[in-house]
């Protein structure tokens, strides 16, 4: 995006070719900040639901282990809050 901001900061003082030149490669770096974003975010949503996944099957497979864990963590928070009030 800095990239991006030069360009068109370079653009002010340019006339003719010189801008449409620019102006052709600022679309090009505006198309790959989409497509580069587009990858993140499909990365992003792949690695949530490996997380989802893998969280679902340790629940299944640990169920005390996780109703232990709540707990533990609910009795923290009530003695945190508890102690607040």
């Amino acid at each position: 995006m800095a990239d991006v901001e030069g360009l068109v900061k370079e653009t002010t003082e340019l006339t003719g070719d010189e801008l449409a030149k620019t102006r052709v490669r600022i679309i090009e770096r505006i198309s790959a900040a989409r497509e580069s974003i587009g990858e993140l975010g499909d990365n992003l949503a792949l690695q949530g639901r490996r997380t989802a996944t893998a969280t679902n099957e340790y629940v299944h497979e640990q169920p005390w282990k996780v109703i232990g864990a709540s707990a533990a963590a609910a009795f923290l928070l009530g003695l945190a809050l508890a102690r607040r009030g």
